[in-house]
Parts: C-alpha cells; structure tokens; sequence
C-alpha cells in the first residue's frame, strides 16, 4: 500500500494456518512460570516478614493469654493481591494447554479445524459417551482420544478434577480467594518480658514461624459459607505442582506425536 510518499506491506503471521502441538507447550510453560513466581513472592515475603505476633499472659491468671497481632493482615492483604492474579493466570494456561492438545489433535487426524473441539473433564464415565462429549471430541482418532480419556477424573485422578473446578470458579463466578496463613509456634516453658512493658504480663517465646498460602478447596462441599476448618482449605504451591504435572503428562503425549522434545520440569524449575 502506497501513501504520502511511502510504501509499506502488511505481513500476516502463518503460524496458525496449520495444527501443532507447539502451542499447548507454551501455554504450558506460561504456567509453570507463574508458579515460579508464586515461589519466589512467597520466599520474599516469609524472609521479609516484618509483623509480629505476640502471646501475651497475664502472670496472675496464667490461663488466660492474650494473642496479638501487629501489621499481619495488611502484610496478608498485599501478598494475597499479588498471588490470586499469579494463580489464576497459572489455571488458565494449563486449561488452554489441554484444550489446545484436543483441538489440534482433532485438526491434524482429521484434516478440519473443528470449531467446537475441547478438553472434556468428565466425573463419571458413563458421560464420556454422550452427544455433548462426541462433539468436544470430534475428529480425534481412537490412540490419541485414549490420551484424553485416560486424563479424566472418573479414572480417580485429583488433578484434572481440581483444574475444571477451579477454572469453572474463577472464569464464570468468582475471583480465586487465596489466603496467606501466618502461624507462630510459642514455647510455654520459656516466659520472655513483656512487650508492651506492663507490669503483671509476659509473653511467650517464640520457636519458629512460618508462612503458607492457602486456597478454598472446591471439591470441599461445605454446610456453612463460613467454614473456617482446616479441611476446607488447600496449600497452593502443591496444588498448582499437581496440575502442571498432571497436564505435563499429557501435552508431552502429543508432542511426541510431532517428534517434538518432551518438556522436563522439577519442582525446584
């Protein structure tokens, strides 16, 4: 195109104009590079942890202590902004990474590029052969359709169950709600003085502390909306770790269909 002087062409990409494996690759790796990031905020921010919580006990009533609580919830707030967007970028990319080896595979063994085509998560077998299922599937042959069949929770496995659950959740309903836990571990033996320098108190000595990163489980159906039990909750880091596995063993099912290396990753990245 030529206009006031000048000439300039337009260049479409080509790199979608033929299926791949190639892309739920990269969709993969955008994942595991979120999770590295979560790490890396979640080393920061317990080597940075600037809040304190104090046991207090008041020495005349020794059963009655006073738990105290200084900065941490602003310190949670910051962290929990940071890791819900990480987190929720990581789930994305590894549903696209199996939705892409469903399509691809359906393009490449049948030579049209199905509109429709998907990754099904299906709980009950008896669902695997339904209309709608048929349709997701279309077009992949029978030893690649094996791969996608041998993913599905009605085989037992945890971590496509949690992939759906939590991708449905935070596409269609709500922000993940990702919750850093501080917890402090105090020795009853050893009294230190008291912080607040009031006469009649002391505190307990802190041994350790410690930080983990917590997640409402959506495979937990619980009676109350506030249930704060422990059983409700899941840690992220291995729960993310088990997805990335988990679709890792799959999209390297595909790429050997191209030849194309396996991808090899550790928990340490």
């Amino acid at each position: 195109m030529e206009k006031d002087g000048y000439l300039s062409y337009r260049i479409l990409p080509t790199e979608n104009d033929k299926p791949t494996f190639y892309w739920a690759a990269t969709r993969l790796l955008d994942s595991f590079e979120r999770f590295q990031e979560v790490n890396r905020l979640i080393g920061e921010a317990a080597n940075g942890w600037q809040s304190d919580i104090i046991l207090r006990k008041d020495l005349d009533a020794p059963a009655d202590n006073h738990l105290e609580f200084d900065g941490v919830h602003s310190e949670q707030s910051e962290l929990a902004m940071k890791l819900t967007t990480l987190v929720s970028e990581a789930i994305h990319h590894l549903r696209a990474a199996l939705d892409y080896c469903a399509h691809h595979a359906a393009w490449m063994d049948s030579g049209k590029n199905w509109r429709y085509t998907y990754f099904p998560l299906l709980d009950d077998v008896k669902d695997w052969t339904s209309k709608r299922t048929t349709n997701a599937v279309r077009g992949i042959r029978s030893s690649h359709l094996e791969w996608v069949k041998e993913a599905q929770p009605f085989n037992g496995l945890r971590w496509p169950k949690l992939l759906r659950e939590l991708s449905n959740q935070d596409k269609h309903r709500l922000a993940l709600q990702i919750l850093p836990a501080y917890s402090v571990t105090f020795d009853e033996t050893e009294l230190i003085p008291d912080p607040k320098g009031e006469e009649g108190y002391a505190a307990l000595s802190p041994v350790s502390r410690h930080l983990e990163i917590l997640l409402k489980d959506p495979m937990v159906e619980s009676d109350t909306d506030d249930d704060d039990s422990n059983d409700n909750y899941i840690e992220v880091t291995g729960m993310l770790w088990e997805m990335i596995s988990g679709v890792t063993g799959v999209v390297n099912k595909f790429l050997a269909v191209e030849h194309l290396p396996p991808i090899t990753i550790t928990r340490q990245g």
